[in-house]
């Protein structure tokens, strides 16, 4: 099943609380598939992950918000603003493949993930960000 970004958007306000919703327990059976990062333009970002394990697509967008905000802080911005995010579940394993505006001031419109604390919150929770 594909997520439309309305959807999407639901699930980030979660990261933006520091993954508190979204973020699946330690030891919860989930394994890390990979993070696929490239720049689409300036400051545009396509991230692509993949994991299974998880009963719900709200991990992977997790996942996937954990690598804009390291990559954010490794192109030395603050923020990452999510543009679009579509996730998929097909045997047993969650695939999301989204685009993200990084950026060093905070993005006028739009959910924003700041960089730095989600980084600290993924870390927390054992969700890898590269």
């Amino acid at each position: 099943m594909t997520r439309t970004l309305a959807q999407a958007q639901r699930i980030v306000p979660g990261l933006l609380a520091g993954l508190a919703a979204c973020a699946p327990a330690e030891g919860a059976g989930i394994r890390y598939e990979g993070i696929e990062t490239r720049m689409l333009d300036d400051g545009l970002a396509e991230i692509r992950v993949a994991l299974s394990g998880a009963a719900e697509g709200s991990a992977v967008a997790a996942y996937a918000g954990c690598a804009a905000a390291r990559l954010a802080l490794a192109r030395g911005a603050a923020y990452a603003r999510p543009i679009r995010m579509t996730t998929q579940k097909s045997f047993g394993a969650w695939r999301a493949d989204a685009v993200y505006l990084i950026s060093r001031e905070r993005p006028v419109a739009g959910n924003s993930v700041p960089a730095s604390a989600t980084a600290r919150a993924c870390a927390a929770k054992g969700i890898p960000t590269v």
